[in-house]
């Protein structure tokens, strides 16, 4: 049966690269860096904040696309770029994207699974796929599980995906943090298994990801936290890292 399942998916993705090549479209494994003239259908995957690069005025904005094969490509928008573009890109949603600038990603940068960007610019052609198909592969996550959390404290150089149902927030307090004041407030997740931890979300992530998940909160929230820290505060605990991201209530 297995067998027969993995022939089956094989097949469609090889007519789905017929169809891509008949349409003079490509799927993302084969867009390579400074490609010129090429399209691809996409959906969104994450969304990122918008951020500062370290050092420099830079603001960006990261996104993750996937397609029909399961392959996976980074997209970022920069500057004055990201109010005109990153509106028109929404998650989970579906998109041919066109003549996006492709570069490969320094390698102090890149994923295991992700090597290469696409710079998202007013250059950039973007059409939403209103009443597609659903041709295109939900992506599998990685969890780790509550109770595993304990072996990954404290460790600088490994962040986890979980996923839980958000159940309570606690009070919003103020600290001082790096010498300045700080908002921070904590959610609670309870997984499959009946654990719990909990998940601090700190100034412009609780403005933003935090009320998301606080105007929710009357439905118990199904959320995947995606490259979370894993930190060691009176027991296990989960905080926020500069690329993280929370997903919510994901129609997979």
């Amino acid at each position: 049966m297995r067998l027969g399942v993995t022939v089956l998916y094989w097949l469609r993705c090889s007519c789905y690269r017929v169809w891509l090549r008949m349409t003079n479209l490509l799927p993302i494994r084969d867009i390579v860096p400074f490609m010129k003239n090429w399209s691809c259908l996409i959906t969104v995957q994450e969304k990122q904040q918008i951020t500062d690069s370290k050092g420099t005025p830079t603001k960006k904005q990261q996104c993750i696309f996937y397609d029909a094969e399961g392959s996976k490509v980074e997209a970022i928008i920069f500057n004055d770029d990201i109010p005109k573009m990153s509106p028109l890109l929404r998650v989970y949603k579906k998109y041919k994207i066109t003549n996006a600038e492709v570069k490969p990603i320094p390698a102090k940068f890149q994923t295991a699974d992700i090597t290469i960007q696409w710079v998202i610019s007013t250059k950039t052609i973007i059409e939403e796929l209103n009443g597609a198909d659903n041709d295109i592969m939900p992506v599998n996550f990685n969890y780790t599980k509550f109770t595993d959390l304990v072996h990954h404290m404290d460790d600088k150089n490994k962040s986890v995906d979980v996923i839980g149902i958000v159940m309570a927030a606690l009070g919003k307090r103020t600290l001082n943090r790096s010498s300045k004041e700080s908002n921070v407030q904590k959610f609670v997740l309870l997984d499959e298994e009946s654990q719990t931890v909990l998940l601090s979300l700190w100034d412009d992530f609780l403005a933003n990801e935090g009320q998301q998940l606080l105007s929710n909160l009357h439905s118990y929230p199904v959320i995947i936290v995606r490259r979370i820290k894993v930190n060691n505060y009176k027991g296990v605990a989960l905080g926020t890292w500069f690329d993280f991201v929370i997903l919510v209530d994901l129609p997979i």
